[in-house]
């Protein structure tokens, strides 16, 4: 499982890339900005032990899609967009909060209703 701090990173840099990208920064600008939470990816991929086995085929990917977001012939808008699917697959072994439960209805005794 990615750690939070390595979500946190990929989260903060694609908004910094789609930032880069609205002031007109060029490719190379924007893989730059990547390249920090790639090497974060890289290293703890690497130092990850191996009996989560989801969680590292999940690593696994997103470092493949890292892979073709830093490709010298790719659009910045497609450079994003691979960048930020790397995230998102991270994100899906993320713990999730729990879900609150039903909502319980309650009759309340008095009042009015008994009259």
């Amino acid at each position: 499982m990615a750690s939070s701090e390595l979500l946190e990173l990929g989260r903060d840099a694609a908004e910094r890339i789609a930032s880069e990208i609205r002031a007109g920064a060029n490719l190379v600008r924007c893989q730059l900005v990547a390249s920090l939470f790639y090497a974060a990816l890289t290293l703890e991929f690497e130092e990850a032990p191996r009996p989560h086995e989801a969680s590292a085929t999940n690593m696994a990917a997103a470092l493949r899609q890292c892979l073709r977001a830093s490709d010298a012939h790719i659009s910045p808008q497609r450079m994003l967009a691979e960048f930020a699917s790397a995230v998102a697959t991270l994100e899906m072994d993320a713990p999730r909060p729990p879900k609150p439960g039903r909502p319980v209805l309650r009759v309340i005794e008095g009042g009015l209703a008994r009259r």
